[in-house]
Protein backbone atom coordinates (compact mmCIF):
# COMPACT_ATOMS: atom_id res chain seq x y z
CA UNK A 1 0.00 0.00 0.00
CA UNK A 2 1.06 3.75 -0.17
CA UNK A 3 1.47 5.61 2.89
CA UNK A 4 2.15 9.43 2.41
CA UNK A 5 3.68 11.00 5.04
CA UNK A 6 3.75 14.85 5.40
CA UNK A 7 7.66 16.06 6.09
CA UNK A 8 10.90 14.10 5.29
CA UNK A 9 13.55 15.60 7.73
CA UNK A 10 14.90 14.19 10.32
CA UNK A 11 12.41 13.49 12.68
CA UNK A 12 10.51 11.73 10.00
CA UNK A 13 13.31 9.29 9.30
CA UNK A 14 12.60 6.32 11.62
CA UNK A 15 8.64 6.86 10.19
CA UNK A 16 9.49 6.57 6.71
CA UNK A 17 12.21 3.25 7.54
CA UNK A 18 9.31 1.90 9.63
CA UNK A 19 6.78 2.16 7.07
CA UNK A 20 9.15 0.74 4.43
CA UNK A 21 9.97 -2.62 6.85
CA UNK A 22 6.04 -3.20 6.68
CA UNK A 23 6.15 -3.63 2.88
CA UNK A 24 4.66 -0.57 2.07
CA UNK A 25 5.57 2.00 -0.03
CA UNK A 26 7.59 5.50 1.35
CA UNK A 27 5.58 8.57 -0.19
CA UNK A 28 7.45 11.73 0.86
CA UNK A 29 6.37 15.37 0.53
CA UNK A 30 7.70 18.21 1.73
CA UNK A 31 8.33 21.37 -0.03
CA UNK A 32 12.12 20.49 -0.43
CA UNK A 33 14.01 19.01 -3.42
CA UNK A 34 17.11 17.56 -1.37
CA UNK A 35 15.64 16.75 1.78
CA UNK A 36 16.96 13.54 4.27
CA UNK A 37 13.94 11.61 4.14
CA UNK A 38 13.57 12.17 0.26
CA UNK A 39 16.64 9.86 -0.17
CA UNK A 40 14.74 6.95 1.43
CA UNK A 41 11.54 7.31 -0.11
CA UNK A 42 9.91 4.95 -2.73
CA UNK A 43 7.81 8.56 -4.08
CA UNK A 44 9.14 12.10 -3.89
CA UNK A 45 6.19 14.22 -3.77
CA UNK A 46 7.37 18.30 -4.37
CA UNK A 47 4.40 19.92 -2.39
CA UNK A 48 4.66 22.35 1.05
CA UNK A 49 3.41 20.63 4.47
CA UNK A 50 1.40 23.89 5.30
CA UNK A 51 -0.93 23.86 1.99
CA UNK A 52 -4.11 21.59 1.71
CA UNK A 53 -3.79 22.37 -2.16
CA UNK A 54 -0.31 21.53 -2.75
CA UNK A 55 -0.87 18.21 -0.51
CA UNK A 56 -4.36 17.60 -2.02
CA UNK A 57 -2.66 17.65 -5.54
CA UNK A 58 0.16 14.86 -4.68
CA UNK A 59 -1.86 12.74 -2.72
CA UNK A 60 -3.78 12.53 -5.78
CA UNK A 61 -1.48 12.17 -8.12
CA UNK A 62 0.39 9.37 -6.51
CA UNK A 63 -3.27 7.51 -5.49
CA UNK A 64 -2.80 6.85 -1.83
CA UNK A 65 -3.98 4.87 0.68
CA UNK A 66 -2.79 6.98 3.78
CA UNK A 67 -1.66 9.95 4.82
CA UNK A 68 -0.40 11.32 8.35
CA UNK A 69 2.76 13.21 9.99
CA UNK A 70 5.14 12.35 12.49
CA UNK A 71 7.09 15.08 14.79
CA UNK A 72 5.72 18.15 13.02
CA UNK A 73 2.84 19.71 14.38
CA UNK A 74 1.01 22.08 11.30
CA UNK A 75 0.58 19.14 9.09
CA UNK A 76 -1.12 17.79 11.48
CA UNK A 77 -4.49 19.82 10.04
CA UNK A 78 -3.64 19.51 5.91
CA UNK A 79 -3.11 15.38 6.86
CA UNK A 80 -6.95 15.38 8.27
CA UNK A 81 -8.10 17.90 5.66
CA UNK A 82 -6.87 15.58 2.84
CA UNK A 83 -7.94 12.13 4.56
CA UNK A 84 -11.36 13.87 4.78
CA UNK A 85 -11.35 14.62 0.86
CA UNK A 86 -10.15 11.18 -0.32
CA UNK A 87 -12.17 9.37 2.22
CA UNK A 88 -8.89 7.90 3.86
CA UNK A 89 -8.78 6.65 7.16
CA UNK A 90 -7.86 9.45 10.27
CA UNK A 91 -7.55 9.39 13.66
CA UNK A 92 -8.46 13.24 13.72
CA UNK A 93 -11.46 15.29 12.00
CA UNK A 94 -10.38 18.64 10.61
CA UNK A 95 -12.47 20.72 13.14
CA UNK A 96 -10.08 18.89 15.82
CA UNK A 97 -6.69 19.19 13.94
CA UNK A 98 -7.74 23.18 13.42
CA UNK A 99 -7.93 23.17 17.25
CA UNK A 100 -4.25 21.26 18.50
CA UNK A 101 -2.54 23.49 15.47
CA UNK A 102 -3.66 26.74 15.45
CA UNK A 103 -3.22 28.77 19.17
CA UNK A 104 -6.14 31.04 19.28
CA UNK A 105 -8.48 28.47 18.80
CA UNK A 106 -7.05 26.17 21.17
CA UNK A 107 -6.65 28.74 23.59
CA UNK A 108 -10.86 29.25 23.42
CA UNK A 109 -11.19 25.34 23.91
CA UNK A 110 -9.41 25.59 27.16
CA UNK A 111 -11.01 28.96 28.01
CA UNK A 112 -14.27 26.86 27.78
CA UNK A 113 -13.19 23.86 29.27
CA UNK A 114 -11.67 26.03 32.15
CA UNK A 115 -8.63 24.15 31.67
CA UNK A 116 -5.52 26.42 33.47
CA UNK A 117 -3.66 28.24 30.18
CA UNK A 118 -1.94 31.43 30.13
CA UNK A 119 -4.15 34.57 29.26
CA UNK A 120 -3.06 36.16 25.83
CA UNK A 121 -4.53 38.23 23.10
CA UNK A 122 -4.54 38.81 19.12
CA UNK A 123 -2.79 41.19 17.75
CA UNK A 124 -1.62 43.41 14.66
CA UNK A 125 0.43 46.59 13.81
CA UNK A 126 -2.77 48.74 14.30
CA UNK A 127 -3.11 47.56 18.14
CA UNK A 128 -2.46 50.68 20.09
CA UNK A 129 -0.02 51.13 23.17
CA UNK A 130 -3.33 51.16 25.10
CA UNK A 131 -4.85 48.10 24.09
CA UNK A 132 -2.25 46.07 25.14
CA UNK A 133 -3.61 44.35 27.79
CA UNK A 134 -0.83 42.00 28.70
CA UNK A 135 1.73 43.03 30.78
CA UNK A 136 5.34 42.68 30.04
CA UNK A 137 7.52 40.87 29.57
CA UNK A 138 4.76 39.16 27.45
CA UNK A 139 5.85 36.40 24.66
CA UNK A 140 5.02 37.14 21.13
CA UNK A 141 4.08 34.52 18.80
CA UNK A 142 1.94 33.34 15.43
CA UNK A 143 -0.57 31.20 16.07
CA UNK A 144 0.30 28.44 13.42
CA UNK A 145 3.68 27.97 13.16
CA UNK A 146 6.06 25.71 14.79
CA UNK A 147 10.02 25.16 15.59
CA UNK A 148 9.81 28.30 17.84
CA UNK A 149 9.32 30.15 14.74
CA UNK A 150 8.67 33.72 15.04
CA UNK A 151 9.03 33.91 18.92
CA UNK A 152 10.04 36.45 21.08
CA UNK A 153 10.39 37.80 24.96
CA UNK A 154 8.80 40.46 24.25
CA UNK A 155 9.90 43.87 27.36
CA UNK A 156 7.67 47.09 26.07
CA UNK A 157 5.37 48.16 23.32
CA UNK A 158 8.59 49.27 21.33
CA UNK A 159 9.88 46.02 21.46
CA UNK A 160 6.29 44.41 20.37
CA UNK A 161 6.00 47.06 17.17
CA UNK A 162 9.72 46.23 16.24
CA UNK A 163 9.40 41.91 16.36
CA UNK A 164 5.51 42.02 14.91
CA UNK A 165 6.30 41.82 11.49
CA UNK A 166 8.95 38.85 11.87
CA UNK A 167 6.66 37.13 13.69
CA UNK A 168 3.50 37.33 11.20
CA UNK A 169 6.27 36.40 8.27
CA UNK A 170 6.39 32.83 9.95
CA UNK A 171 1.99 33.07 9.59
CA UNK A 172 -0.62 31.89 7.83
CA UNK A 173 -2.95 34.08 9.94
CA UNK A 174 -2.98 38.25 9.95
CA UNK A 175 -2.67 38.01 14.04
CA UNK A 176 -0.10 37.10 16.46
CA UNK A 177 -0.72 36.04 20.05
CA UNK A 178 0.75 38.01 22.77
CA UNK A 179 0.65 35.80 25.79
CA UNK A 180 1.45 36.46 29.44
CA UNK A 181 4.91 35.30 30.64
CA UNK A 182 5.37 32.40 33.04
CA UNK A 183 8.75 31.18 34.49
CA UNK A 184 8.50 27.87 34.78
CA UNK A 185 10.37 24.39 34.50
CA UNK A 186 8.23 22.27 31.01
CA UNK A 187 7.41 18.60 31.40
CA UNK A 188 5.87 17.12 28.08
CA UNK A 189 3.30 14.03 27.84
CA UNK A 190 3.32 11.84 25.37
CA UNK A 191 0.58 8.74 24.82
CA UNK A 192 -1.81 7.33 23.24
CA UNK A 193 -5.75 7.81 23.34
CA UNK A 194 -7.82 4.88 22.18
CA UNK A 195 -11.68 4.94 22.11
CA UNK A 196 -11.75 8.18 24.40
CA UNK A 197 -9.33 6.93 26.75
CA UNK A 198 -5.76 8.20 26.98
CA UNK A 199 -2.62 6.06 28.29
CA UNK A 200 0.40 8.10 29.13
CA UNK A 201 3.88 6.85 27.60
CA UNK A 202 6.23 8.84 29.17
CA UNK A 203 6.38 12.46 31.33
CA UNK A 204 9.73 14.10 30.47
CA UNK A 205 11.22 17.19 31.97
CA UNK A 206 11.76 19.84 28.48
CA UNK A 207 15.28 21.09 28.91
CA UNK A 208 15.64 24.80 27.21
CA UNK A 209 17.83 27.22 26.33
CA UNK A 210 18.61 29.75 28.75
CA UNK A 211 19.49 32.73 26.75
CA UNK A 212 15.73 34.76 25.89
CA UNK A 213 16.68 35.50 22.53
CA UNK A 214 16.32 31.22 21.89
CA UNK A 215 13.03 31.44 24.04
CA UNK A 216 11.76 28.08 24.19
CA UNK A 217 13.69 25.96 21.75
CA UNK A 218 14.30 22.79 23.60
CA UNK A 219 18.10 21.30 23.94
CA UNK A 220 17.13 17.98 25.85
CA UNK A 221 14.26 15.73 27.47
CA UNK A 222 14.98 13.67 30.52
CA UNK A 223 12.38 10.85 31.36
CA UNK A 224 10.67 10.49 33.49
CA UNK A 225 10.35 13.77 34.94
CA UNK A 226 11.86 14.83 38.04
CA UNK A 227 8.13 16.92 38.79
CA UNK A 228 5.92 13.72 38.27
CA UNK A 229 5.73 12.50 41.93
CA UNK A 230 4.68 15.62 43.39
CA UNK A 231 2.20 16.80 40.20
CA UNK A 232 1.18 13.01 39.16
CA UNK A 233 -2.49 13.72 39.93
CA UNK A 234 -2.83 17.29 38.07
CA UNK A 235 -0.76 15.48 35.28
CA UNK A 236 -2.96 12.36 34.88
CA UNK A 237 -6.38 14.39 35.67
CA UNK A 238 -5.64 17.38 32.99
CA UNK A 239 -4.58 14.94 30.35
CA UNK A 240 -8.03 13.36 31.01
CA UNK A 241 -9.50 16.51 30.50
CA UNK A 242 -7.50 17.66 27.50
CA UNK A 243 -8.58 14.91 25.78
CA UNK A 244 -12.58 14.89 26.75
CA UNK A 245 -12.60 18.91 25.88
CA UNK A 246 -11.35 18.55 22.27
CA UNK A 247 -13.04 15.12 21.65
CA UNK A 248 -9.68 13.22 20.87
CA UNK A 249 -10.83 9.76 20.38
CA UNK A 250 -7.79 7.82 18.65
CA UNK A 251 -3.69 8.33 17.76
CA UNK A 252 -0.87 10.14 19.71
CA UNK A 253 -1.06 13.03 22.23
CA UNK A 254 1.72 15.47 22.86
CA UNK A 255 0.91 17.75 25.53
CA UNK A 256 3.28 20.38 27.13
CA UNK A 257 2.66 21.80 30.41
CA UNK A 258 4.47 24.52 32.74
CA UNK A 259 5.18 24.39 35.99
CA UNK A 260 6.02 27.72 38.40
CA UNK A 261 4.74 29.50 41.41
CA UNK A 262 1.12 29.20 39.94
CA UNK A 263 1.46 25.26 39.74
CA UNK A 264 0.61 23.42 36.99
CA UNK A 265 -0.23 24.98 33.69
CA UNK A 266 -1.23 23.64 29.82
CA UNK A 267 1.07 25.40 27.51
CA UNK A 268 0.11 24.02 24.26
CA UNK A 269 -1.13 20.24 23.32
CA UNK A 270 -0.65 18.40 19.98
CA UNK A 271 -2.12 15.50 18.29
CA UNK A 272 0.78 13.47 16.91
CA UNK A 273 4.04 12.27 18.05
CA UNK A 274 6.42 14.61 19.29
CA UNK A 275 9.69 15.92 17.70
CA UNK A 276 12.38 14.47 20.35
CA UNK A 277 12.37 11.33 18.46
CA UNK A 278 9.53 10.12 20.52
CA UNK A 279 8.82 7.16 18.29
CA UNK A 280 12.31 5.81 18.70
CA UNK A 281 12.64 6.24 22.60
CA UNK A 282 9.71 4.96 23.61
CA UNK A 283 10.00 2.01 21.36
CA UNK A 284 13.48 0.80 22.13
CA UNK A 285 13.56 2.15 25.59
CA UNK A 286 9.85 1.62 26.72
CA UNK A 287 9.18 -1.18 24.57
CA UNK A 288 6.20 -0.23 22.51
CA UNK A 289 6.22 0.29 18.81
CA UNK A 290 4.03 3.42 18.56
CA UNK A 291 5.63 3.85 14.86
CA UNK A 292 3.86 1.10 13.73
CA UNK A 293 0.50 1.84 15.46
CA UNK A 294 -0.02 5.34 13.74
CA UNK A 295 0.82 3.50 10.27
CA UNK A 296 -1.47 0.79 11.22
CA UNK A 297 -4.17 3.33 12.09
CA UNK A 298 -3.43 5.61 9.13
CA UNK A 299 -4.43 2.64 6.90
CA UNK A 300 -7.24 1.66 8.95
CA UNK A 301 -6.01 -1.82 10.00
CA UNK A 302 -5.85 -4.07 12.95
CA UNK A 303 -3.72 -2.62 15.95
CA UNK A 304 -5.18 -5.47 18.63
CA UNK A 305 -1.92 -6.93 19.45
CA UNK A 306 -0.18 -3.57 19.38
CA UNK A 307 -2.50 -2.24 21.67
CA UNK A 308 -2.08 -4.55 24.03
CA UNK A 309 1.74 -4.17 24.17
CA UNK A 310 0.69 -0.36 24.82
CA UNK A 311 -1.55 -0.68 27.57
CA UNK A 312 0.89 -2.82 29.55
CA UNK A 313 3.78 -0.59 29.15
CA UNK A 314 4.81 0.35 32.56
CA UNK A 315 4.78 4.13 33.87
CA UNK A 316 7.10 4.96 35.30
CA UNK A 317 9.10 2.38 33.87
CA UNK A 318 12.05 2.04 36.10
CA UNK A 319 14.03 3.22 33.04
CA UNK A 320 15.82 6.68 33.03
CA UNK A 321 16.50 8.15 29.56
CA UNK A 322 18.08 11.32 28.11
CA UNK A 323 17.35 12.53 24.50
CA UNK A 324 19.78 14.89 23.45
CA UNK A 325 18.59 17.46 20.94
CA UNK A 326 22.43 18.93 20.70
CA UNK A 327 23.07 22.60 18.82
CA UNK A 328 26.40 24.00 17.84
CA UNK A 329 28.29 27.13 17.98
CA UNK A 330 29.19 28.91 14.59
CA UNK A 331 31.43 27.96 12.54
CA UNK A 332 32.70 25.61 9.42
CA UNK A 333 32.40 22.46 9.99
CA UNK A 334 36.21 20.79 9.69
CA UNK A 335 35.86 16.90 11.26
CA UNK A 336 32.59 15.21 13.03
CA UNK A 337 31.83 12.10 14.70
CA UNK A 338 30.62 9.82 12.32
CA UNK A 339 26.87 8.25 12.99
CA UNK A 340 28.86 4.57 13.47
CA UNK A 341 31.20 6.67 16.31
CA UNK A 342 28.19 8.28 18.29
CA UNK A 343 26.45 4.68 18.42
CA UNK A 344 29.83 3.68 20.56
CA UNK A 345 29.27 5.54 23.14
CA UNK A 346 28.40 4.07 26.72
CA UNK A 347 24.78 4.33 26.55
CA UNK A 348 23.71 5.34 22.98
CA UNK A 349 20.48 3.91 22.01
CA UNK A 350 20.19 6.33 19.15
CA UNK A 351 22.01 9.17 17.40
CA UNK A 352 23.23 11.16 14.43
CA UNK A 353 24.99 14.09 13.38
CA UNK A 354 23.12 16.14 10.79
CA UNK A 355 26.46 18.57 9.67
CA UNK A 356 29.15 17.37 7.32
CA UNK A 357 32.47 18.89 7.02
CA UNK A 358 32.32 21.76 5.00
CA UNK A 359 28.98 22.94 6.44
CA UNK A 360 28.45 26.26 7.88
CA UNK A 361 26.69 26.74 10.60
CA UNK A 362 25.20 29.54 11.94
CA UNK A 363 24.03 31.37 15.04
CA UNK A 364 20.94 29.38 16.45
CA UNK A 365 17.59 30.48 15.68
CA UNK A 366 14.94 27.95 15.95
CA UNK A 367 14.59 24.72 16.66
CA UNK A 368 15.25 23.20 13.20
CA UNK A 369 18.74 24.54 13.39
CA UNK A 370 19.94 21.47 15.72
CA UNK A 371 23.01 20.09 15.09
CA UNK A 372 22.31 16.08 15.77
CA UNK A 373 20.49 14.35 18.14
CA UNK A 374 21.59 11.14 20.71
CA UNK A 375 19.06 8.99 22.99
CA UNK A 376 20.63 7.50 26.04
CA UNK A 377 19.00 4.85 28.17
CA UNK A 378 20.05 4.24 31.84
CA UNK A 379 19.17 1.79 34.96
CA UNK A 380 19.50 4.79 37.35
CA UNK A 381 19.44 8.99 37.38
CA UNK A 382 23.37 8.75 38.53
CA UNK A 383 23.86 6.20 35.78
CA UNK A 384 22.12 8.65 33.24
CA UNK A 385 23.84 12.05 34.50
CA UNK A 386 27.53 9.86 33.33
CA UNK A 387 26.22 8.68 30.30
CA UNK A 388 25.79 12.17 29.01
CA UNK A 389 28.83 13.83 30.47
CA UNK A 390 30.69 11.19 28.49
CA UNK A 391 28.58 11.59 25.50
CA UNK A 392 29.45 15.50 25.26
CA UNK A 393 33.33 14.84 26.21
CA UNK A 394 33.40 12.42 22.99
CA UNK A 395 31.44 13.53 20.06
CA UNK A 396 33.13 16.00 18.02
CA UNK A 397 31.94 18.85 15.38
CA UNK A 398 34.74 20.59 15.27
CA UNK A 399 35.81 24.03 13.37
CA UNK A 400 38.59 25.18 11.48
CA UNK A 401 40.68 26.13 15.17
CA UNK A 402 39.85 22.75 16.18
CA UNK A 403 37.75 23.36 18.95
CA UNK A 404 33.93 21.74 19.23
CA UNK A 405 31.41 23.50 18.66
CA UNK A 406 28.97 21.45 20.18
CA UNK A 407 27.10 23.21 22.96
CA UNK A 408 26.35 21.19 25.80
CA UNK A 409 22.70 21.29 26.82
CA UNK A 410 22.82 25.14 25.44
CA UNK A 411 26.21 26.21 27.13
CA UNK A 412 29.76 25.89 25.22
CA UNK A 413 31.58 22.85 26.04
Amino acid sequence: MRVMILGAGYNQLHAIEKIKSMGHMAVVSDYSLDSPGKRLADVRCLASTFSYEETLAAASGTRIDAVYTTGSDQPVYIAAQVSERLDLPSNLNPETAYMVTNKQAMKKRFREAVIPNLDSQLIDASTGEDEVRIGYPAVLKPQDSQGQRGLFLIRSYEELQEKLKETLATSREELALLESYYPSDEITVSGWVRDGKAKILSVCDRLRFADEDKLGICVAHEYPSRHYAVHEGQILDLTDRIVEAFGIEHGPIYFQMLIGERGLIVNEIACRIGGAFEDIYIEKCLGVDIAKIQILEALGQDCEEEYKALQNVAFPSGRHLAVELFFARPGTVTETSSRQELLQIPGVVDANAYYRVGDTIEETRTASQRAGFAILCAPDRDALEKQVDTFYRTARLLDETGANMILRRGTKV
